[in-house]
């Protein structure tokens, strides 16, 4: 037991099986199976995956049957292939090479040992897992293992072209017909050739001492159960294997998995991964990957850094207390804030190791920054803190320009003004004050380097306005004058008086509201909404002041809520109680006939005269007409006992048309059109 044991934790990992991307596999309680199609054959391939079912089948062998896929639908089909039981120990001795590791400890837990005496119930029960644990591990990895247990199987009596169906199960012990191991069932395709893969998706990173592999778990675990990692130093030549034993994965899971390679620096490598497939022969090689380690550790730092001049030059020092062997040189950076980011000033070349100062000619006062690097022979960088230089000056910039500001409903200020344009301006600093008599009192703790400010005042104060100015502030802490005071008034919190629809009519397709307004001075706009059934709801109109609206676009038999907003300077908002209204379905009625239309050149009239509709319930005519061509609009609105009119007009062509509209609120359609022209 103590090899079976060692084995176990040479590998670190329960058994590694993979479904092959060809096949389609259905699950089962006691078996996995994997099956590829090659040299006009069917490899199969499986196992158990618990002890109970190993046991098991270590005794009794496995059933192995195929059907084609055509009579799949039918378990009367299945013709029985082979029974396959793992070696006995002669067969072990005779068939195996038992000097291998793998296949003598596949044998060692298959063939039953003499049990320990006293041992316990819980200690043969690990002496199991651990005996099933080394077992899913050598046969996994050795084909010659595999086989012994009985693990394999190849069909050499199918054609290839079609799709078959096997099924692999333990087979039951006599008087158990009832006692059945679930079968696995699986199809086959035969229709194209097994195609060896390559592992995918590897990649290096490059550290001091350490290369680090990583390739792709999720797009390389359907073929692989296991890989081998190869190494070559000349050029890619030749390769060999870095480990030995196969290299798999506790965490079935993971997205990534990864391998180290110690190595020296600056020496270059290829790698390559090779994967083991279920059936334990080695897949074809990934793509080759390049990699060295590199020195990441950087020089000593520069210390004591000090940038001092005016406004026509700088000059920036540092000391080195403790250099590093590999130190090449030095660079010089400038930045707009203390923590960056900084770029280069001193050049491509480096300063050499022996100089620590350099003159910056070209000062930048919205740059007062300095850093130093210390570079190294691998082109690591190393600084301390940045500094910011000591300048004399003594020129306040110009003051702000253009301020503006704004309070919101909720007493938050907001202030902008234009940037200025000294080349030494540092930011602005932010005053208040409740009036422009009083003591303004800083907001900004330090100068702002920026154009917009926000602030919040109480709603509540007996002032009604607030006070703002702004000093701009350059890199000496030199101030300008005073901004011109900005007033603001604090707003109003206070929503408008509620509108109100007073009423409403619906005339066939058309609803007409009557909206009262509200009742406060503020008043900027209102807002009809219109709500359906459906719960969408669509802004009719928005006007500086509603009296009548009349919605054209409702559907017959809909249901509408129709609300009136009223908004304020403030931009508060209060709506009307909804009214609710109903278009009831309007049937189309008889309209008019016999419209006609008689020209009077003389006194440029129209004369229109049409028959009486009998014993209609008419509310209202109206009449439409069109000028010279153009589309005819509603014109007049009729008496319903009518039946002339006279249109008095000037020269040219009209076209007349009438609806009649019921009391019911139907309507009819427009009439047959009547024509006149009157002539100069």
């Amino acid at each position: 037991m103590k090899r079976l044991f060692f084995l176990a934790m040479v590998f670190i990992s329960g058994a590694a099986f993979a479904q092959n991307a060809q096949d389609s596999v259905a699950p089962a309680d006691n078996i996995k199976a994997v099956s590829r199609f090659r040299n006009g054959a069917v490899e199969l391939r499986w196992y158990p995956v618990s002890a109970a079912a190993w046991r098991k089948a270590n005794q009794l062998g496995y059933s192995v049957k195929r059907m084609e896929m055509s009579d799949a639908g039918s378990r009367s089909g299945a013709k029985e292939l082979a029974v396959i039981k793992p070696y006995t120990a002669e067969e072990w001795r005779q068939k195996t090479n038992t000097k291998d590791e793998l296949v003598k400890a596949t044998m060692e837990s298959i063939i039953p040992s003499t049990p320990v005496k006293g041992q316990g119930f819980a200690d043969a029960q690990d002496e199991e897992n651990a005996m099933f644990f080394a077992y899913s591990l050598s046969t996994s990895f050795s084909a010659e293992a595999a086989k012994g247990a009985g693990l394999v199987y190849t069909d050499n009596t199918i054609e290839a072209g079609k799709e078959y169906v096997y099924s692999i199960s333990i087979i039951n012990g006599k008087g158990k017909k009832d006692d059945k191991d679930e079968t696995l069932v699986f199809v086959t395709d035969t229709r194209s050739a097994y195609e060896s893969p390559a592992p995918q998706d590897l990649s290096v990173e490059e550290t001091e001492g350490v290369i680090k592999l990583s390739w792709n778990n999720t797009s390389n675990q359907d073929n692989f159960v296991g890989y081998d990692i190869e190494r070559s130093g000349d050029g890619g030549r030749t390769f060999k294997k870095l480990n030995t034993t196969p290299f798999i994965t506790v965490a079935e899971d993971a997205d990534e998995l990864l391998y180290n390679d110690s190595v020296k620096n600056y020496i270059p490598y290829q790698y390559r991964i090779v994967g083991i497939t279920p059936w334990a022969d080695r897949s074809n090689p990934s793509v080759v990957v390049n990699g060295m380690g590199r020195d990441k550790t950087p020089a000593s730092p520069p210390m004591n850094t000090r940038a001092k001049g005016d406004r026509n030059k700088i000059i920036v020092t540092w000391e080195l207390p403790a250099a590093s062997r590999d130190l090449q040189g030095f660079k010089v950076a400038r930045g707009g804030k203390i923590e960056g980011p900084f770029n280069s000033i001193s050049g491509d070349k480096l300063i050499t190791p022996g100089l620590k100062m350099f003159a910056d000619e070209k000062p930048s006062p919205k740059e007062p920054y300095y850093v130093v690097y210390s570079v190294d022979t691998a082109g690591n960088y190393n600084s301390t803190f940045s500094v910011m230089a000591s300048v004399y000056d003594s020129i306040a910039p110009a003051k702000p320009m253009a301020v503006n500001g704004t309070i919101d409903s909720t007493g938050v200020v907001q202030l902008n003004w234009k940037m200025g344009s000294d080349n030494d301006l540092v930011g602005y600093n932010v005053y208040v004050a409740n009036g422009k008599d009083n003591v303004f009192r800083q907001l900004t703790g330090y100068p702002l380097n920026d154009s917009l400010f926000r602030d919040t005042v109480s709603m509540r104060s007996l002032t009604p306005e607030v006070y703002y100015k702004i000093t701009a502030i350059d890199y000496n802490n030199n101030a300008s004058a005073y901004s011109e005071l900005v007033v603001l008034k604090r707003p109003d919190v206070i929503p408008p008086a509620a509108p109100l629809i007073s009423d409403y009519a619906v005339t066939g397709r058309k609803v007409t509201l009557t909206m009262t307004g509200s009742s406060s001075d503020d008043v900027v706009d209102y807002k009809l909404n219109r709500t359906d059934a459906s719960g969408r709801t669509t802004t009719l109109i928005t006007a500086r002041e509603l009296k009548t609206y009349t919605d054209e676009t409702v559907v017959e038999g809909a249901e509408y809520s129709y609300t009136l907003i009223a908004t304020d300077e403030a931009k508060h908002q209060t709506a009307s109680k909804p009214l609710q209204v109903t278009v009831l379905e309007q049937e189309i009625k008889e309209g008019i006939s016999k419209l006609t239309a008689r020209a009077n050149d003389k006194d440029k009239q129209v004369l229109l005269n049409w028959s009486a509709l009998a014993g209609a319930k008419v509310s209202t005519l109206v009449l439409f007409r069109g000028v010279n061509g153009e589309e005819m609009k509603m014109y007049k609105k009729l008496y319903p006992d009518k039946q002339s009119y006279v249109d008095n007009t000037d020269a040219g062509k009209y076209q007349y048309a009438i609806k009649v509209l019921y009391s019911n609120g139907a309507e009819s359609e427009l009439s047959e059109v009547a024509s006149a022209e009157i002539k100069n």
